[in-house]
């Protein structure tokens, strides 16, 4: 037996002390490496997803891991609200949760949200600001909680925590430390999956514009590669095929060749050959960054085809109708200084000069968009029966049955039209019908009061019109391409729907070969 003096026991117990202590130090650093690992892990998590919904889930759950907690839940600050929404939830009663919103302040988790700072609670029901209906809702027995708020550079945007330590325990000082680092990495990587969410939506609404543009749009990057198209250009290159791309249509990279050598801001026609003699205007803008280099450009093409077209022909009628009346004016000023003609020669040539001046006018008033009216409140039988009479003085030659049909009540009925133009439209109408009528037909205008509407109905019984020919009775770009052939052509039937049409009416034709010809119109008779 060894027997051991005072100073030697007295090593002996500290020794023992010492492993000891050793042995609480080295299981605490062992905790504290998994502790630390498993918060590099949870933070690392985080960075793995910008959907935002996901991004909850994986807070949600990595906080429950690192605190040993029975459930969890994140709450968010609605700016326009100013409430907390439980946006995700980890337990049984998640889907219960989750349709909760409390006003801002309200609850433990308000608490946390309103003033920035930690809360760790061993016992809720000695705490008057545990938010009591929350349970209530979801029937789940709340006993601690550890609270901590979610904070950027911004503000506090919202609160993550805790409940009920699992086997019993307590939440403690160390599960607070790691739910405020987790909450911190939490907090950045909301912002930034937010963030990403909102340029998501301006680029789909970006997208979503330009795509139902009905100009051409091609967006490309610092090296005029393509990188958006809109199916309106696709329309004017790929003729709206899916099959063709655009890296593999060489007239459009030709032009992009030519752009990215001009480096600033551009506008320029273009003709395409195919589709055929279609002609594009276009603007090109240049994209440029801070330090001024060139990030991209947007090309934007407006197919003018129909435009050019009709500039041409307006120029083409315009031109030709001011030749023809010079023309006249000419021959009836030498005729007239030579006595070489007649009265009635006179009248004739004066007459086509008017007709003429007429088909510029309404060429005229066609082309310049919606006509501004001029209306007035009156009897609507004098204003027809004015323009019968004209029809009848300048045909008298003819002796055709040429008749008004109206009630007298119609007669004086009030209507609120451009009296002028009703009369006009009228008169040419009248006027198309007399030329295709015989000597012995009959030319009938019916004037009918139809509920809310004006309905004047011009029918005769002339050579009629072929069925085919109809649907291009009304067409203005048909009648003025038939004006460019032959200057004897009409514009009166298009000219007649452009006023019908500015009062808000409709027009009709029904015709039969070798029987007549009818023609409805129908207008309000007020303005509504």
């Amino acid at each position: 037996m060894v027997l051991l003096n005072d100073k030697s026991n007295a090593q002996y117990n500290c020794d023992i002390e010492a492993a000891e202590q050793i042995n609480r130090l080295t299981r605490e650093l062992e905790a504290a490496r998994k502790e630390s690992s498993a918060l590099m892990n949870a933070c690392a998590l985080l960075n793995t997803t910008l959907d935002l919904p996901k991004l909850l889930e994986i807070i949600l759950q990595q906080s429950a891991i690192l605190t040993a907690a029975e459930a969890s839940s994140l709450a968010l600050i609605d700016e326009k609200t100013d409430e907390l929404c439980f946006e995700v939830v980890v337990g049984e009663k998640k889907d219960i949760l989750k349709e909760i919103r409390l006003p801002r302040g309200t609850g433990i988790i308000g608490w946390v949200s309103l003033k920035g700072e930690p809360l760790l609670i061993e016992d809720v029901t000695k705490d008057e600001r545990f938010y009591q209906k929350v349970d209530e809702k979801s029937q789940f027995k709340t006993s601690s909680i550890l609270c901590v708020p979610l904070k950027t550079k911004d503000g506090t945007i919202g609160a993550l925590e805790v409940l009920n330590k699992v086997e019993g325990e307590k939440f403690d000082l160390n599960d607070q430390s790691l739910l405020m680092a987790l909450a911190s990495q939490a907090a950045m990587a909301i912002e930034n999956a937010r963030l990403y969410r909102s340029v998501l939506e301006e680029r789909n609404k970006i997208v979503s514009i330009v795509n139902s543009m009905g100009d051409g749009v091609i967006v490309t990057n610092e090296n005029f590669d393509i990188v958006l198209t809109n199916p309106a250009a696709e329309a004017v290159f790929c003729g709206g095929g899916s099959g063709a791309s655009f890296e593999d249509i060489f007239k459009l990279k030709v032009i992009l060749s030519e752009l990215s050598q001009l480096k600033s801001n551009t506008t320029f026609d273009l003709v395409l050959m195919k589709p055929e003699n279609t002609i594009l205007s276009n603007k090109m803008t240049v994209l440029r960054g801070e330090d001024d280099e060139i990030t991209g450009s947007i090309v934007s093409m407006r197919n003018i085809t129909d435009l050019k077209h009709r500039e041409n022909i307006r120029a083409q009628f315009t031109s030709m109708m001011n030749y023809k009346i010079s023309d006249q004016i000419q021959r009836l000023r030498e005729s007239l200084k030579n006595n070489e003609i007649s009265s009635d020669g006179v009248k004739c040539i004066a007459e086509s000069i008017e007709e003429k001046v007429n088909k510029l006018i309404q060429f005229s008033e066609m082309e310049s968009g919606p006509l501004r009216l001029d209306r007035s409140l009156g009897s609507i039988g004098p204003i027809i029966e004015s323009a019968v009479v004209d029809a009848r003085d300048r045909y008298n030659f003819k002796r055709i049955g040429l008749e008004m049909v109206c009630e007298s009540e119609v007669y004086n009925m009030d209507v609120e039209v451009d009296r002028e133009r009703i009369k006009t439209i009228l008169y040419l109408l009248l006027n198309n019908c007399i030329k295709f009528v015989s000597g012995d037909g009959k030319v009938e205008v019916r004037v009918a009061n139809v509920s809310e509407m004006l309905e004047i109905t011009v029918a005769d019984n002339g050579i009629g019109i072929k069925e085919e020919v109809l649907p291009k009775l009304l067409d203005k770009q048909y009648h003025l391409e038939n004006v460019l052939s032959s200057s004897e052509a009409s514009l009166s039937l298009a000219y007649i729907k452009h006023v019908v049409e500015a009062h808000g009416g409709i027009i009709k034709i029904n015709s039969t070969v070798g029987k007549g010809t009818e023609v409805i119109i129908t207008m309000p008779k007020f303005i509504h």
